[in-house]
């Protein structure tokens, strides 16, 4: 059986993807979203959660480019200038490998991101980071082991394979260098996944659509569940609407939200699951056996 998680990021980060992601679920074949409690509309986002029961939420825990949960002073290491998360993963990478991150730091800004979203009245039902972060070894040890102490049960690691993704789109060499980046952080991230903590947190068998990310538009959308093996599959989109916010924020990532909206309400695309069989998989059904 095909079974397919289709999991909305960055909600919460601003009112345009809010709206983008809330309309994804409603209206097309989104089944869960993963919220960003350092996002600066992480209220709004929490609120519109409890509107929209069936939807499986998660938290997407951010440690860069956001302004952190924490008192900036409580976690020095962690930050860049302005009081805000270092800029991009690169960043956070080369600190890591530097030894410049405090582990007490990183962990308390974790724990108060997964405490944040509990008490907006959210039951998190799984877990996942931000630019990929989680796949680095000083943040993968923490988010792992917090998630077995919070019970949330499901721990994205993007484990490709890209082969199951079309070749079109972006610029080709921006392509060409996004596909390297992932096929060296998804070969890492299926030994990661042998480390996750047993029993109790698991990951899908691959995660898909992290090559196209911001440019999902339904040719490619179409492409990739053309190709869906049999088995647990997690989908990333990155529905929104690109309002002023939207872009003066984050227009530098060169995303085109309401395109991936469009994909992801295109009746041609549920159409499509529908006469194949793909089974959209709500986030229970990836709990623990017994659970």
């Amino acid at each position: 059986m095909k079974r397919l998680i289709v999991t909305a990021d960055d909600f919460g980060l601003c009112s345009g993807v809010n709206r983008g992601v809330a309309e994804a679920f409603r209206g097309g074949i989104v089944t869960r979203a993963s919220i960003a409690p350092a996002g600066e509309a992480f209220l709004e986002a929490a609120e519109l959660a409890k509107s929209m029961p069936g939807c499986g939420i998660g938290i997407h825990l951010a440690l860069t480019e956001e302004k952190p949960v924490s008192p900036p002073s409580r976690i020095r290491s962690l930050l860049g200038p302005g009081g805000r998360f270092l800029k991009t993963y690169l960043d956070l990478s080369l600190r890591c490998a530097a030894g410049g991150i405090d582990g007490g730091e990183l962990e308390r800004e974790l724990r108060a991101q997964i405490e944040r979203v509990l008490d907006a009245g959210l039951r998190p039902e799984h877990l996942d980071s931000h630019c990929h972060v989680g796949v680095l070894p000083f943040c993968f040890e923490r988010m792992a082991r917090l998630a077995r102490e919070y019970r949330i049960p499901y721990f994205r690691l993007p484990v490709g394979p890209l082969s199951l993704e079309p070749w079109s789109g972006l610029p080709r060499p921006r392509l060409l260098l996004r596909s390297l980046m992932l096929a060296g952080v998804g070969s890492w991230a299926r030994v990661l996944t042998r480390r996750l903590p047993a029993p109790g947190v698991r990951c899908a068998e691959r995660v898909v659509g992290l090559r196209h990310s911001g440019s999902l538009d339904k040719r490619k959308l179409l492409g990739i569940l053309r190709r869906l093996p049999e088995g647990v599959t997690e989908l990333v989109c990155h529905p929104g609407m690109a309002d002023s916010e939207a872009q003066e924020r984050y227009g530098h990532w060169g995303y085109d939200w309401e395109t991936e909206l469009r994909a992801l309400t295109d009746p041609e695309v549920s159409a499509f699951i529908v006469k194949e069989a793909i089974q959209l998989t709500p986030a229970d059904l990836m709990l623990p056996s017994g659970e």
